[in-house]
């Protein structure tokens, strides 16, 4: 929601070196993010002018609700005047030569009006004998939505015994593409209206070998991609052979939306091209202010997911695809460097 796009408790936002502070400056980022996309970068670039770190990074959020408002077209043109400004910067400045890094966080997918499923999740919920509460109480019964605004993702808080049950009404649902659930250590379901499958894992949540099993379907469509020799195939197997595929590195992704969350819910879904799911105050405002909602993203399908990297670093020769955690080693290895001299 619009209170979290100031959350100082953010902990990825502690990462950059540079972002926009306050409610007030943000809402202006999300209301004119052309114009305001460019104010930050030349802000950013002013922080970094005074600025003596060997690694200097910042997050502009403008480019982010520029595309839900104008899709990915429109963030070519700012991708244009970001050159631009980086190479007045440099003009100007020739006496602290520099090399960038730029990326995205997300991809953005839609293009049409889409269709928010949040009341038929809710019906088929309430039909299926489960209860929606703001917090699990005593009764097993009660489950819990949590969405992030407007996007093609997300979760469902359950009782742990009801969580598979839950996950299995709600893949019925038209517009839900995929939910998972964990069912042990190193172990996820898949269930979709194409069938389900099994994922499981050997050797921990930075990679070893993968095992993908189709449970009377092939909802990833990965059955062409399993290798002839084994069931189990190494993580980089997988990271290459699902790399042009329309859900990519899934095997992966789906465990750390589980792994990676402080509070882990129990169900994680996606959206089907064309699908969003919020709250309907969330979509009124939203058609109120800006029309009806036509780019987001969340869903595990590659347009919602894909971002791009690129760089001016010499001889610097861009990989296929990488995994964002790779793509954000270099922040991170900087951060602690930084805490270290200090």
């Amino acid at each position: 929601g619009g209170l979290s796009l100031s959350e100082v408790s953010a902990a990825w936002k502690d990462t950059f070196d540079w972002k926009l502070h306050g409610l007030v400056r943000t809402a202006f980022a999300y209301g004119f993010p052309r114009r305001y996309s460019l104010w930050e970068l030349r802000h950013g670039l002013e922080a970094f002018e005074r600025s003596a770190a060997p690694v200097f990074s910042m997050y502009v959020v403008s480019t982010d609700g520029l595309a839900h408002l104008s899709g990915p077209d429109a963030l070519a043109d700012v991708l244009v005047a970001v050159q631009t400004q980086l190479a007045d910067f440099r003009q100007c400045h020739r006496h602290k030569p520099f090399y960038t890094v730029l990326l995205s966080d997300h991809g953005i997918a839609g293009g049409e009006s889409l269709r928010n499923i949040w009341p038929a999740v809710r019906r088929a919920v309430i039909k299926a004998g489960f209860r929606p509460r703001n917090r699990l109480g005593a009764g097993d019964r009660d489950v819990v939505f949590n969405p992030y605004g407007l996007l093609t993702g997300f979760v469902i808080y359950t009782h742990p015994a009801q969580a598979a049950a839950v996950a299995a009404t709600v893949a019925e649902v038209p517009g839900v593409d995929l939910a998972a659930v964990r069912k042990g250590a190193d172990c996820w379901q898949l269930l979709s209206a194409r069938g389900g499958a099994e994922i499981m894992r050997r050797g921990g949540i930075d990679g070893g070998l993968w095992r993908y099993r189709q449970l009377g379907g092939d909802p990833l469509g990965y059955a062409s991609l399993q290798p002839a020799t084994s069931e189990w195939a190494p993580d980089k197997y997988w990271f290459d052979a699902s790399r042009g595929s329309f859900y990519a590195d899934a095997l992966h992704r789906v465990a750390q939306s589980f792994e990676l969350a402080a509070a882990p819910a129990s169900v994680v879904c996606s959206c089907t091209p064309g699908c969003m799911f919020g709250g309907i105050k969330t979509e009124l405002l939203s058609r109120a202010t800006v029309g009806r909602l036509k780019w987001t993203h969340g869903a595990l399908h590659r347009d919602a997911s894909l971002g791009f990297m690129m760089s001016d670093l010499p001889a610097w020769e861009a990989p296929p695809m990488v995994r964002a955690e790779e793509a954000l080693e270099c922040l991170a290895a900087a951060k602690a460097a930084k805490q270290e001299s200090a």
